[in-house]
C-alpha cells in the first residue's frame, strides 16, 4: 500500500472498552480511512463515527488539529478498538496496531519485531466479518440509571426485542436484530450499546 498519496497526515486514535471482546477499527470514511483500517487486522465499522458526538477522531477528521498558518491536507482518521479496560492483551493490540498502521502507510517494513507481535496481538476473527455497519445507538444520560444486563459481549449476536438492559422506564429492548457492540459496564458514558450489522 505505498502509495504517493500517503504522503499525508494519518491519525490513529487507540482505545479500549468495557466489555469483552472489543477489537475493532472505526474508519471515518469509506476511502483511505478504511482501506487503512483494514490494514490493521480488525473489522471495520462503517458509519459508527457519524453516531457519537464530540470525539477526538471527528475533531481530526474536521481539521482541529490545525490552524488557518498550517496547510495540510485532511487527515487520514481511524480508531483502533484493542480490547478491555485494564487488559494486558489490549496493550499489545493497540501496540500491534500502531506498528500496522506504520507499515501500512510505508514508514516500517516487514520486520521479524511486526510478524511477532502480530502473532501474539491480534486473534484471528473468524466470526465477523471484515466490514459491518452502524444500524442503532442507544444513547444515555446520568439520569437514566442504565444497565446493561451481564454478558453481552462485543460481536454478541442479538434479536429484536431481547432485553439487553434496564433503566428509569423499565427493560431496555434491542429495536432489531444485529451484533452488539459497546455494550456500557461501566458508570461513565453516554452510549449503552450500539447496534452493527
Amino acid at each position: 500500500m505505498k502509495e504517493d498519496s500517503w504522503e499525508q497526515v494519518v491519525f490513529l486514535d487507540l482505545h479500549t472498552t468495557s466489555a469483552e471482546g472489543g477489537l475493532f477499527s472505526i474508519p471515518t470514511d469509506e476511502g483511505k480511512s478504511l482501506t487503512l483500517a483494514q490494514h490493521l487486522g480488525a473489522p471495520a465499522i462503517l458509519g459508527l463515527q457519524a453516531s457519537v458526538e464530540g470525539t477526538l477522531l471527528g475533531f481530526a477528521q474536521t481539521g482541529g488539529f490545525f490552524s488557518d498558518e498550517v496547510h495540510l491536507p485532511m487527515p487520514v482518521c481511524v480508531a483502533f478498538e484493542s480490547g478491555q479496560n485494564d487488559s494486558q492483551q489490549a496493550i499489545f493490540r493497540a501496540a500491534c496496531a500502531v506498528l500496522r498502521c506504520m507499515r501500512a502507510v510505508g514508514n516500517l517494513g516487514s520486520h521479524d519485531l511486526v510478524d511477532f507481535m502480530e502473532t501474539i496481538a491480534l486473534p484471528i476473527l473468524t466470526t465477523v466479518p471484515p466490514v459491518v455497519h452502524f444500524r442503532y445507538a442507544h444513547h444515555i444520560n446520568e439520569n437514566d440509571a442504565f444497565k446493561m444486563r451481564p454478558g453481552y459481549v462485543n460481536f454478541q449476536s442479538i434479536r429484536q426485542g431481547e432485553h439487553l438492559a434496564d433503566d428509569v422506564n423499565g427493560p431496555v429492548r434491542a429495536p432489531e436484530s444485529g451484533l452488539i457492540l459497546m455494550p456500557l459496564y461501566q458508570a461513565k458514558g453516554s452510549d449503552g450499546f450500539f447496534i452493527v450489522s
